[in-house]
């Protein structure tokens, strides 16, 4: 005799359901915050590995070229190229030239010139465009920022292009206080002068070419893009996070004034 014995199944009732649910999104908003953490430190780590290899890339630059800082152009092969280019045989992959926090033109960034294509400018986490003029450069993107005072200043004939003073330029690797001497770091433009009253942001939008060129200075650098600060490479090659507040303090050339670190209005 055989029984047939039927077991009754429970299933979940609503109110269960929603409980489980609540405690997953509970544990989830829990987690985010720490998981958005480990992103960001993770950037940060790349950024300044990226960093590091431009140092590299200086470094070696000098090292061939007498303790030479890498000019912001040149003439090579009867072309006009820039600090980027020059610099190529040092490093294999372009995407040294972009911060993992920035690594893209973002909607909405602000136009720069009457070109076509045209150029962009960065932002806090978006990467800056630049159509070359003369066509002879090449046309780049990227996320990082040179000195330009750390440079060794180029011939007389390509000088005027960036409107400095040559006798402001660090030039050399081997100057004493280097450690505290920027040369490449997250940014919002290319290349820029800090000239020595250099104080504040840029006044945004930038509406003309002739308006970015006149603007330069340290704002190209005054983003949070790594906590309260960004990534800066050194002339000795050493790399730091440096808040907005102490990038016044660097010395940003032979004749800029480092400031003790204040709190400006527009900072958060």
């Amino acid at each position: 005799m055989e029984l047939n014995v039927k077991t009754k199944t429970r299933a979940f009732t609503l109110v269960e359901l929603l409980v489980v649910i609540s405690i997953i999104a509970l544990l989830l908003a829990m987690l985010m915050p720490a998981l958005s953490k480990a992103r960001e430190q993770a950037r940060n780590v790349v950024d300044k590995a990226q960093l590091h290899s431009w140092g590299l890339a200086f470094g070696n630059y000098a090292a061939e070229n007498g303790d030479k800082v890498c000019p912001s152009l040149a003439r090579v092969n009867g072309a006009v190229v820039t600090w980027d280019i020059i610099l190529k045989k040092y490093y294999v992959d372009d995407k040294i030239r972009f911060c993992p926090s920035a690594s893209k033109v973002l909607s909405g960034s602000i136009v720069v010139g009457n070109t076509n294509p045209v150029s962009y400018i960065g932002s806090q986490f978006g990467a800056w465009s630049v159509v070359n003029i003369p066509s002879t450069l090449p046309n780049v993107t990227g996320s990082y920022c040179m000195n330009l005072y750390a440079q060794t200043p180029p011939d007389a004939s390509l000088l005027s292009v960036w409107r400095l003073n040559p006798a402001s330029c660090w030039g050399s690797t081997a100057v004493k206080g280097a450690s505290s001497i920027p040369l490449l770091g997250d940014g919002i433009w290319r290349e820029v002068t800090v000239g020595p009253t250099d104080d504040a942001r840029p006044k945004l939008p930038i509406v003309s070419w002739e308006q970015a060129v006149a603007w330069g200075g340290i704002g190209a650098y005054l983003i949070e893009r790594h906590g309260k600060g960004i990534n800066l490479v050194f002339l000795d090659s050493s790399v730091k996070n440096v808040s907005l507040q102490n990038l016044f303090k660097l010395s940003w050339s032979r004749d800029y004034i480092p400031k003790e670190p204040t709190r400006r209005s527009w900072m958060h």
